[in-house]
């Protein structure tokens, strides 16, 4: 008797929820205790306004959401251990869930995930009183970094991301001089090559930030370090300037933007790399590998699409509101 008790108040104190329950068994709990076998789907809507509420009333919808809960129960386990009950989950792990399987799903497939979602939220304010979060994700971005991810293979070379360990194989191979280092800053900052080349002492002297004077449209923009390659990599510039003749209006790297674009092409092909064939096509790699690298940063600190895009949009030179780029920047995590 005293057992029970013990294990009477574990629950209570847990919402309901048995601690040794799976993620997965606590949502399959729900979705049972609200299925409604042999109830009139039509009938119940009429009598609730059109709403069918927690409610499940097909076998079909029944299983889909059981495969879901079995899939989204391994995830937790494997990414968010710490997490027991699902009264502590919230959006930004099913937003990571869906990000993970935009890689290899429809579409069709995150709209019927997302749905399922949705009436899992309802399933569990029906059955664990202590469950108040929202299982809702932003459809649209999902949709968009779906389509992203999704891209025709046969995409123009310009949509390319250069990978990480291609870069860092054109870093090993090439050798030590001011287009390297300014390379590296296009790759750190998403600058093009002709706004690195510009840049000035006093642009990047704080070691917090880098300001671009004059970039596309002759636009100035200030992108802030928000790592610390960033930081590492300023103040180890900074500390390489002789700022003792160095005037403040000076140039940071004195090379022409044909040297930066050929320099990246020479070492790529020493290290037998040939899809980034132009020029352009490399630096434009360089710059996507950027946005892609930030925007998934932003989304991971908890920014939703419209924030995260806005900031790596604006850092790119486009400024805040231009979500019709975001397919042509940001590409899958796969292809870092």
């Amino acid at each position: 008797m005293k057992r029970r008790f013990s294990m009477l108040t574990t629950v209570a104190n847990t919402g309901g929820i048995a601690m040794s329950h799976s993620i997965e068994q606590q949502l399959n709990r729900a979705i049972y205790d609200n299925f409604a076998k042999g109830e009139s789907k039509h009938s119940y809507k009429n009598e609730h306004g059109g709403d069918c509420g927690a409610k499940i009333f097909s076998y079909s919808q029944l299983n889909s959401m059981r495969d879901l809960a079995h899939n989204f129960g391994t995830f937790m386990k494997e990414n968010y251990p710490e997490i027991k009950y699902v009264k502590d989950i919230g959006s930004s792990q099913i937003e990571a869930f869906l990000r993970e399987k935009s890689s290899t799903c429809k579409t069709s497939t995150l709209n019927r995930y997302m749905s399922n979602f949705e009436k899992f939220e309802r399933c569990c304010k029906e059955t664990y009183p202590s469950f108040k979060n929202s299982f809702k994700v932003d459809r649209k971005a999902v949709r968009l970094e779906n389509q992203a991810l999704n891209k025709d293979a046969n995409a123009k070379l310009r949509t390319l991301v250069m990978s990480n360990s291609d870069f860092q194989k054109v870093m090993e191979k090439g050798r030590d001089c001011d287009s390297k280092r300014a390379l590296e800053c296009c790759y750190l900052f998403g600058l093009r090559s002709e706004e690195v080349v510009n840049l000035k002492v006093k642009d990047i002297i704080s070691g917090e930030k880098v300001v671009v004077e004059h970039g596309k449209g002759n636009r100035e923009r200030t992108i802030q370090v928000t790592n610390n390659d960033q930081r590492v990599y300023l103040n180890k510039l900074i500390k390489s300037i002789d700022m003792v003749h160095t005037s403040r209006d000076s140039k940071v790297f004195f090379v022409k933007k044909d040297s930066v674009n050929n320099y990246l092409q020479t070492n790529l092909n020493k290290v037998g790399i040939t899809k980034y064939k132009e020029s352009k096509t490399g630096i434009h790699a360089i710059r996507k590998n950027y946005a892609t690298r930030s925007y998934y940063e932003w989304r991971d600190k908890g920014l939703n699409h419209e924030e995260a895009w806005g900031r790596v949009s604006r850092d790119l030179g486009h400024g805040y509101e231009r979500s019709e780029l975001f397919q042509v920047y940001v590409g899958a995590r796969s292809d870092l």
